[in-house]
């Protein structure tokens, strides 16, 4: 024991030391900060919070940087009036606008417009370091006392996960909502904390993600799936083949009363008439085709491998029931739900992918492990580069993203 305290001790104060440095070259450029604090991760082990949680904020902090560069359309154009009308309208005047549906989210905005002095590229920084140092800390959690292959691919994996960049500020209220869902998720089967207030929280920023929570408070979800529960999906999924738009008038009839409740229910026949005017560069296809490769095979892998880690069992569990979901959606004629609600999914490919790593090493050796985690990782670093080269919404070139330093962005943002 003994032994083990000098060890941790050492590891500490070399990384406390050397992540000055760290801090020093991403005030000089980003990227060199980034690139210096991921190498000390490798240096030294997962118990050493201090570096590992350095590089979470510092990549958080990079992606801001980055999100306030763009110029606000579409969504993002949205959230910039919402923001700014917290500079024209009093309190009870601004709540009166927006509604009570998601009222957190706009509470949030209010305040944040005076504490920031109206500055909104500083809110998109403040946002998207929200969104992603939430993401981070989850799989801190779940993969700490996995092989550091496992959690540095996770790390990078969300680092190149264009799926999560480029709705992080034009679907902003969401994915706030699926960074909590995801630490909430997490700490709940990891650490065995139960932060019920982080639920109305999220349902009231979107209130769409109240249905990720109810999936994963089905009490069998941290057991492995059985005949039953086959049977049981087997027979919602044949109802809602037959009866799904009946259903959901149901519940919009049931909540029309309540307008936070019913706020996703009404929704969904505006979402109808623009079909997938709203939505860039996917269709049904792709999304099916991103669960198969991302989620349906790695789980499929892992679920029936002997040497199944148990913890990860209500991960596994959500991506199928998940996905059963989103089918759901396009057998009920809903297409355009399974689609926005697929962003739900998304920030999960950096623990879908990881927890395949995982069953890689256990059943094979760290070797082919690492192989596969290299695989993965170029595999998304040459997806994100082609999505933020050929995106159709207007942000820095490419060019500018890696080569930007620190304060080209600070004179943006206060410029």
């Amino acid at each position: 024991m003994q032994t083990i305290n000098i060890i941790n001790q050492n590891s500490r104060t070399i990384g406390t030391q050397d992540a000055l440095i760290a801090y020093i070259l991403f005030i000089l450029h980003p990227l060199f900060g980034i690139g210096a604090m991921f190498l000390l991760c490798i240096a030294t082990n997962t118990s050493n919070k201090n570096i590992y949680y350095s590089l979470y904020f510092l990549i958080s902090i990079f992606f801001g940087l980055v999100n306030s560069t763009r110029i606000p359309e579409s969504d993002l154009l949205y959230y910039k009036n919402i923001f700014e009308d917290a500079g024209r309208f009093n309190f009870s005047t601004y709540i009166g606008i927006y509604g009570f549906k998601e009222i957190v989210y706009f509470i949030f905005s209010y305040l944040s417009y005076y504490i920031l002095l109206g500055n909104f590229k500083l809110y998109i920084v403040l946002v998207t370091f929200i969104q992603y140092y939430l993401i981070f800390l989850s799989l801190h959690k779940l993969f700490k006392d996995e092989n550091k292959i496992v959690i540095l691919s996770a790390v990078l994996i969300l680092f190149f996960n264009s799926s999560v960049f480029f709705p992080s500020v034009h679907l902003l209220r969401q994915m706030l909502a699926a960074s909590i869902f995801m630490f909430y998720f997490v700490s709940l089967y990891t650490d065995k904390k139960n932060y019920w207030w982080l639920i109305p929280i999220a349902f009231l920023i979107h209130s769409s993600s109240l249905l990720l929570f109810l999936i994963i408070l089905i009490p069998s979800i941290k057991n492995k799936i059985n005949l039953r529960t086959l049977l049981i999906f087997s027979i919602v999924f044949i109802v809602f083949y037959f009866w799904g738009n009946n259903i959901i008038s149901f519940f919009d009839n049931l909540t029309r009363g309540i307008p936070f409740l019913n706020y996703p229910f009404s929704r969904i026949p505006d979402l109808e008439l623009m079909e997938y005017s709203w939505y860039m560069g996917g269709s049904v296809g792709s999304v099916r085709l991103n669960s198969v490769l991302f989620f349906v095979l790695p789980t499929l892998f892992v679920y029936f491998s002997k040497k199944l880690n148990f913890n990860y069992y209500p991960f596994l569990n959500f991506f199928i029931i998940y996905i059963i979901i989103l089918e759901l959606f396009v057998v009920s004629g809903l297409s355009y739900m399974q689609m926005r609600m697929s962003y739900y999914l998304y920030p999960f490919y950096a623990v879908s992918l990881p927890i395949f790593i995982s069953s890689i090493k256990q059943k094979y050796d760290k070797t082919t492990s690492l192989l596969v985690a290299i695989f993965f990782i170029v595999f998304m670093a040459r997806r994100f580069i082609r999505s933020y080269s050929n995106t159709n919404f207007l942000i820095e070139p490419i060019d500018k993203f890696i080569f930007n330093p620190f304060f080209t962005y600070i004179f943006n943002i206060f410029s």
